[in-house]
């Protein structure tokens, strides 16, 4: 587990891939989704559909600014820096 904290760490942004797995920790949150920094200066949005595994009607009411969440990349769009996330159990 030590190992792949800091493996995440050294990681950027052409390193990541699809289907890759953070601990991420939500340093935004709008009313359509998160923002989750996965690496250090690399955010991805976590939908508010991908939230919880119901529909909700407000994102603040599950996550919090500082909370620590597992997430998937399901989207990478590298030139454009967006990825795009889903909720896991790590």
């Amino acid at each position: 587990m030590a190992r792949k904290r800091i493996e995440a760490m050294l990681k950027t942004i052409d390193d990541i891939k699809l289907w890759d797995e953070f601990l991420g920790n939500v340093v935004g949150i709008t009313s359509y989704g998160a923002f989750i920094n996965i690496i250090p200066g690399v955010d991805g949005l976590l939908h508010i559909s991908k939230v919880a595994n119901k529909r909700i009607n407000r994102v603040d009411e599950f996550l919090k600014l500082g909370d620590k969440i597992g997430v998937r990349v399901i989207s990478l769009d590298k030139r454009d820096r967006k990825i795009s996330l889903e909720r896991v159990d790590i």
